[in-house]
């Protein structure tokens, strides 16, 4: 399972780089790193392969690194933070039924999103859209579709 890692800081950097038996890493600057990026990726590489990934985020994360695992569809529906902020919804799509979908990312007091329907069918909105938007009267929009250009 991938693990995402992220070093604020120096200071972050020379406590990953210890934990990776490479203390002669340590030292490097951020701008050291950056030019050093595929090297040190593939040591990143080498010392995660085979490591259980949670247990890799939760070592990382008691030595104040950042990381944390890079989860698949299935594992997002299955984690409870998600699911108790009711972040997934279903909404009712005209074709192929109920279907679950991401809901809004945050929650508002005053304003709070909500996802009441799943998005647009291919030119569902067409004709709103070249009318009032584009400004097209109704001879302009036949021929267009006698042109073939609505699909």
């Amino acid at each position: 399972q991938w693990v995402a890692v992220a070093c604020e800081d120096d200071e972050r950097w020379a406590v990953l780089a210890t934990e990776v038996g490479r203390a002669d890493l340590a030292p490097l600057s951020t701008a050291q790193r950056l030019a050093a990026r595929d090297e040190l990726d593939a040591v990143m590489a080498a010392w995660t392969a085979g490591q259980d990934g949670c247990a890799l985020v939760a070592r990382l994360q008691a030595i104040g690194v950042a990381a944390h695992t890079v989860d698949n569809s299935a594992a997002c529906l299955a984690d409870p933070q998600p699911a108790h902020r009711g972040h997934y919804v279903t909404v009712e799509h005209p074709y192929i039924g109920p279907i679950m979908i991401e809901g809004p990312r945050f929650r508002l007091s005053r304003t709070p999103g909500r996802v009441d329907r799943p998005g647009p069918l291919y030119g569902e909105h067409a004709f709103e859209i070249m009318t009032d938007l584009l400004g097209y009267d109704a001879e302009q929009i036949a021929a267009i579709a006698e042109a073939g250009g609505l699909g």
